[in-house]
């Protein structure tokens, strides 16, 4: 049992992938925006692969892609296939291309890249919360300076 390919709507395989089973695909088709080289029905679009780093106040940079030597734009997911029983595949891991939004598995042993991405969209830190904090601590700091000056 192994990935294929042509597969253009699967759970976890191919292309137009169920997002809800991996982080890196979940951001570059829904945060980033970017179209798989085909669409559900197998046929090819027209602007595929990484076009959009960024969206809505978020952006990336250094986002491996490169179409004329693709093993190159290959990033590792957490998770081990598991699929299948035989020593080969069990040495296999998940992994998402960066120019194809497409996911399959492919040897351990491959350099590919890491991105460290975590279940759920990650909210900024308010920055009125951070000027409060910084606000208050040099305040004391400025106290504290002043209390040593005077004895």
């Amino acid at each position: 049992m192994g990935c294929d390919y042509s597969v253009t709507g699967g759970t976890d395989c191919g292309y137009n992938i169920d997002t809800s089973t991996s982080e890196l695909a979940y951001m570059w088709y829904n945060i980033l925006g970017n179209t798989p080289f085909f669409d559900v029905n197998g046929i090819e679009q027209a602007n595929w692969g990484l076009n959009n780093t960024g969206a809505d106040g978020v952006n990336f940079s250094n986002i491996q892609s490169d179409l004329l030597a693709p093993s190159t734009s290959f990033y590792w997911t957490r998770t081990e296939y598991a699929s299948s029983a035989t020593s080969t595949l069990r040495s296999s891991a998940w992994t998402f291309n960066s120019d194809w939004g497409m996911q399959n598995f492919n040897a351990k042993e491959q350099d590919y890249f890491a991105w460290a991405v975590r279940s759920g969209d990650v909210t900024v830190v308010p920055v009125p919360a951070a000027v409060w904090l910084f606000g208050s601590g040099l305040i004391g700091l400025i106290g504290i300076a002043r209390r040593k000056r005077t004895y």
